[in-house]
């Protein structure tokens, strides 16, 4: 995403909106990909322009995964906040976003997770329109989901 490691630009969430939509546009318009080939993977703060795009695809999309995802910028910083804080206060509220993602939706986060607890994950899992079994790894934190063995089996 642009200002993101090496990615030039200026970090924004507006930027990684139009990130993720040029990815879309050059698979599928300029390199004729079937949308149902495509599966999006969101980690971590990348996870908020996956479901956000991935809420809007409706039936045109192989899949989601999710990879330590937040369920919302407010909810990192406080898990317990009420639904009833303001939609428009927040960034990246994936939390509503899952409940209209129609491809089938894999959620992962390690146990030991310090930067996005799991609770996030858990919650976009049991809001997900159409999930499919979750992968909690125990042992595992929010950089390190990919040595777990059964990271690549899925």
């Amino acid at each position: 995403y642009s200002g993101y490691g090496w990615s030039t630009g200026k970090p924004s969430v507006r930027n990684t909106f139009a990130d993720i939509r040029a990815c879309w546009k050059h698979l599928v318009e300029e390199k004729g990909t079937d949308p149902r080939d495509i599966v999006l993977l969101g980690q971590s703060v990348g996870s908020g322009p996956t479901c956000e795009f991935a809420a809007k695809l409706g039936d045109d999309l192989g899949g989601v995964i999710l990879h330590s995802p937040l369920a919302s910028g407010v909810r990192v910083l406080k898990p317990t906040v009420s639904d009833r804080w303001p939609i428009w206060l927040d960034i990246y509220p994936n939390f509503k976003f899952v409940e209209d993602i129609c491809a089938p939706t894999l959620v992962m986060h390690g146990d030991e997770d310090r930067i996005i607890h799991i609770s996030n994950a858990q919650l976009l899992h049991d809001r997900a329109k159409n999930p499919v079994p979750a992968l909690w790894l125990p042992g595992y934190d929010h950089q390190n989901l990919d040595f777990s063995p059964e990271y690549l089996p899925r």
